[in-house]
């Protein structure tokens, strides 16, 4: 997956765009090599020179040792037309040149019939219904394409097999355990469960993505009230959720390092958001700048509305959220990626994926990625890896029906 990039120009921050761009920039004079840049889940700032491979990129380097062309020296005197030799042409061989030129464009046209043959088959089977993606209909294979675009290509989880639901190494036990988030590093996870009183917010952590978490813990900071649905920071060192019976905003927690527990949590109120009828749902991590929320309407007709909030410093607090559009098929659960082109979503016919070609459309109806067969009926939100390759959620299991016992499982797509 090709990285993202953030930068400055003034008190402004711009972006996300490719490394490519960023270069373009650079050379075209918009940014200079003092200018403040960084990477889509990199929480710091640095200068564009200290960027490895930017301004070689940007061409800065070529440009300063390329060497100078000599300059052509004119003639001192003009020799008289007797005194010139005679010409000498040679036979042409250009028929020669043309011919493998042919030869080279006939074999390219073969390799594109071929190339083009194989995608028409591949993208034209039954399996792979339309679907209505804001005003245009766009076969369901492109949802998935852009789905896969974003994919890193390092698997998040070392030796997790393609298409295979298994519990979360560690947590096998916790029964019920939802709405799960995770550091960006997928080393860290926080998730509502029944405890005495009603649910609460448990955390628990691994050494390393592939290994086994430890013993979960109750976040005590957060246990004198129902604490529900947590959104943890991709660093780890934030945490936003609800607290019951109050549902006016959120309530948000921090801690200086991984290694501490979260301080007291913080009312964070969204006046705006009840004053439009609208009751909160839940909160997800974009990045460490950007958290998308989501709102159901109090009164009919039921609808859903996205809001983005949005912060200068992932040690700043977040502005008023601004709402987006989304469309009507999308449901309140849906976590969303970066860029709010893709989204995912569970249900009990399995695990789903939206798409939409710009921001400025609608999403289009959800394309099944593993049905129930696979991953389980689907209960409540799902998490997805920076990597958009591996999704955490909570399920009775693959072949289960709902209700009984519930774990929390994860499949690599």
């Amino acid at each position: 997956m090709a990285s993202q990039w953030f930068y400055r120009q003034g008190k402004q921050q711009k972006g996300p765009v490719s490394f490519a761009e960023l270069a373009r920039l650079i050379r075209a004079g918009t940014l200079t090599e003092d200018n403040f840049v960084r990477q889509e889940y990199a929480a710091e700032w640095v200068r564009a020179r200290n960027v490895v491979g930017l301004l070689r990129t940007a061409g800065r380097q070529a440009a300063a040792t390329a060497p100078e062309e000599p300059e052509t020296q004119p003639a001192l005197f003009m020799e008289p037309p007797a005194a010139r030799p005679a010409v000498v042409r040679r036979p042409s061989r250009s028929w020669r040149i043309g011919q493998r030129g042919w030869v080279a464009i006939g074999a390219g046209l073969v390799v594109i019939l071929v190339g083009s043959l194989w995608s028409w088959r591949q993208y034209t089977r039954p399996a792979l219904p339309q679907r209505q993606i804001g005003t245009a209909v766009v076969p369901a294979y492109q949802v998935r394409l852009a789905a896969e675009a974003r994919r890193s290509k390092v698997p998040s989880i070392p030796n997790l097999k393609q298409g295979v639901a298994i519990r979360v190494p560690g947590l096998e036990k916790v029964q019920p355990g939802w709405c799960v988030s995770l550091t960006a590093d997928l080393c860290t996870i926080v998730y509502e469960a029944m405890d005495e009183g009603g649910p609460h917010l448990h955390i628990a952590n691994r050494p390393t993505a592939s290994g086994p978490f430890g013993e979960p813990q109750v976040i005590r900071s957060c246990a004198s009230q129902i604490s529900q649905r947590p959104a943890l920071a991709p660093n780890g060192q934030e945490l936003i959720f609800m607290r019951r019976p109050s549902d006016d905003g959120f309530s948000c927690s921090r801690r200086i390092s991984k290694s501490l527990e979260f301080g007291e949590p913080v009312a964070w109120p969204l006046p705006e958001i009840k004053q439009a009828g609208k009751r909160l749902v839940l909160a997800r991590f974009l990045d460490s700048l950007h958290l998308v929320i989501s709102a159901e309407n109090v009164n009919p007709p039921p609808g859903v509305s996205f809001f983005v909030a949005e912060r200068a410093d992932s040690k700043d607090a977040f502005g008023p959220p601004k709402e987006i559009a989304m469309g009507k098929t999308c449901g309140s659960r849906m976590c969303l990626c970066p860029r709010l082109l893709i989204g995912y979503f569970g249900t009990e016919k399995g695990l789903f994926v939206q798409g939409r070609k710009s921001d400025e459309e609608p999403f289009g109806w959800g394309v099944c990625l593993f049905k129930p067969e696979v991953c389980g009926p689907v209960v409540g939100p799902v998490w997805i890896s920076p990597g958009d390759d591996v999704a955490f959620y909570c399920s009775p299991g693959p072949g289960k029906e709902l209700g009984g016992a519930r774990n929390i499982w994860m499949i690599r797509f």
